[in-house]
């Protein structure tokens, strides 16, 4: 029995880029909207940082009002991003069904 020669990574790579080819503009926005949520997430993680250090009494630019008000901002937006980035990406998954 002859065994089917095995393809490389790169081979895989190339055929399944050829394949979502026609939905790149689809993939960049996804790309865009998981780059901008995960940066949401991190300045949420920073506005913690601000507000411990409200807390503890040491001195910071920003007020605990605002503290609060942009975390939840930042919140809001990286759940809209979230959405929308999956939304791209289980367009892009599904179309080949059509």
């Amino acid at each position: 029995m002859k065994q089917a020669k095995k393809r490389s990574n790169f081979q895989i790579m190339s055929r399944l880029i050829g394949l979502v080819k026609p939905l790149t503009g689809y993939m960049v926005l996804a790309i865009l909207m998981g780059l901008a949520g995960h940066l949401c997430a991190s300045f949420i993680t920073i506005l913690g940082a601000y507000g411990v250090l409200h807390v503890l009494g040491i001195k910071t630019s920003v007020s605990l009002g605002w503290i609060f008000a942009l975390a939840v901002g930042f919140a809001l937006v990286r759940a809209g991003l979230r959405y929308g980035e999956q939304s791209c990406n289980h367009f892009i998954a599904f179309s080949f069904w059509r």
